[in-house]
């Protein structure tokens, strides 16, 4: 009866983790059919040799799923993996009875439909039978930025692996505060709900604010210990959409109003400097090319300010070259967002349709197959608005083979242009923005980044102050 009983147990826990796709589900999307992830997905997974052991790849909008194993498709041999797809999930979860120390490594899922696909991929860790002890380990941690609209609901997430502490006064704590209000999160239109999974070594917990209000926005903190002085803490902070976008439309007005008052005595410089030849990196250009963009963003109700797209392994080039260059050369107001290997987020990619100018820096932190199809589905995700795109390589693109053909970039709805960064040159900010896909099409090269881009600036003629200049073309 006690082996029954048990053998019941462990049923229960198993049924358990496999629904887990069907339990705390993100809000249904407004995005119709379109491909995407249902629930927050882990980037880190971490269990105990010889326990039962599941992986999800919860979402909607597919076809099918493909499963691979440090790159092996499903079905795998016994020496790669134990784990067997569970298809009473639709194929997205992924399981094993008996763990074992070779189960460890990368596994990714890859969701398919008509249009396009996207990826997702779980770094798998196996302690041996002796178990954990230390620190807690994150599974899942939020963004380092969250986005929310006032009037409608917010949610937040964190998870960690805690072990099993074998101590009389031993136990889990997860714990969600916001920063300067102790009091934030004890009102009703709040809410904290734990989760607890894999015989509760690992441990979690949403936060939802149903309605958010003004005063909900600011940093949020995730704490889980497993015992009293060990613990792991995680931060995010909650911004409005609409607020970060009238910050940066706040800026664009002032720029036109100084760039207004400042026609006159710009005129009087350029007679000034009739005989004179001034470079095409001038900051005479610069604001010239400044006041087309904002008057091209005020015309069709956009923003100027650029979004920067970029994954977490690219931090040091976003941060110490490419950030620097936008605020100095070009005067742009630059909204860095980082995004996961599975692609932007819903509000990222609203932002994206926001502002006139979109950035993504191009690596294999970002891209999780760096192929020709795979960097071209990828890019596709992303390139679907009015904005005028970039896209930075801060690597090599992949050789293509003779089936393949000479054309890297084929058939994409949107242009964009196409910059390759050698970390021995500064960062040349004419280069942004300043070829489009026909220019890419029948290169043999496509890494070069020689393009040209001749702005128009159909308000202003100066062929009559510079005779020797054409300035109804600017080139950039």
């Amino acid at each position: 009866m006690l082996i029954l009983a048990v053998l019941a147990a462990l049923g229960v826990a198993a049924a358990v983790s496999l629904d887990s796709c069907a339990k705390d589900l993100l809000p249904p999307s407004t995005a119709g059919r379109r491909l995407r992830f249902t629930k927050e997905a882990a980037p880190w997974e971490f269990a105990i040799e010889s326990q039962f052991k599941s992986i999800h790849c919860c979402a909607a909008g597919y076809l099918s799923i493909e499963w691979f194993k440090d790159g092996r498709p499903y079905p795998w041999p016994e020496d790669t993996s134990s784990f067997i797809l569970y298809p009473e999930a639709a194929n997205q979860t992924i399981y094993t009875k008996v763990l074992s120390m070779s189960d460890a490594g990368n596994y990714t899922c890859r969701l398919h439909n008509d249009t396009s696909y996207t990826v997702h991929t779980t770094n798998l860790r196996v302690f041996d039978s002796t178990g954990y002890m230390d620190h807690p380990l994150a599974t899942y941690r939020p963004p380092n930025t969250s986005y929310a609209d006032s009037g409608r609901s917010a949610r937040l997430f964190c998870e960690a692996f805690v072990g099993h502490i074998d101590l009389p006064d031993a136990k889990s704590e997860v714990k969600w505060s916001k920063e300067g209000d102790p009091t934030a999160l004890q009102g009703s239109h709040t809410s904290v709900e734990l989760t607890s999974r894999d015989k509760g070594m690992i441990v979690g917990a949403y936060l939802t604010i149903h309605t958010v209000e003004e005063a909900d926005f600011g940093t949020y903190t995730c704490s889980i210990s497993n015992t009293g002085d060990q613990k792991i803490v995680m931060t995010t902070q909650i911004k409005g959409i609409e607020t970060s976008l009238d910050q940066l439309c706040t800026k664009d007005k002032l720029i036109v109003f100084i760039c207004i008052l400042a026609t006159l005595s710009l005129l009087s410089f350029l007679f000034c400097l009739r005989r004179n030849n001034f470079g095409d990196d001038s900051r005479i250009h610069m604001l010239i090319r400044k006041i087309a963009d904002i008057s091209h963003a005020s015309k069709h109700k956009r923003s100027s300010a650029v979004v920067v797209l970029y994954s977490e392994g690219n931090e040091t080039f976003i941060d110490e070259v490419f950030l620097p260059t936008l605020r100095k050369d070009l005067l742009f107001n630059p909204l860095p967002l980082r995004v996961s290997n599975w692609g932007p987020t819903e509000e990222q990619m609203e932002l994206c349709r926001k502002v006139q100018k979109v950035v993504i820096v191009l690596s294999k932190h970002v891209v999780p197959s760096w192929t020709k199809d795979g960097i071209n589905e990828f890019l596709r995700t992303i390139i679907t608005g009015e904005a005028r795109y970039c896209v930075i390589l801060l690597q090599a693109l992949p050789a293509l083979s003779a089936e393949e053909g000479m054309t890297f970039f084929p058939n994409h709805r949107s242009t964009f242009s196409l910059v390759s960064w050698d970390s021995e040159q500064p960062l040349d900010y004419r280069t942004l923005f300043g070829n489009d896909l026909n220019s890419t099409k029948n290169r043999e090269n496509p890494t070069n980044s020689s393009y040209d881009l001749r702005l128009k600036i159909p308000f202003m003629s100066f062929n009559r102050l510079f005779p020797d200049r054409k300035f109804d073309e600017v080139r950039v």
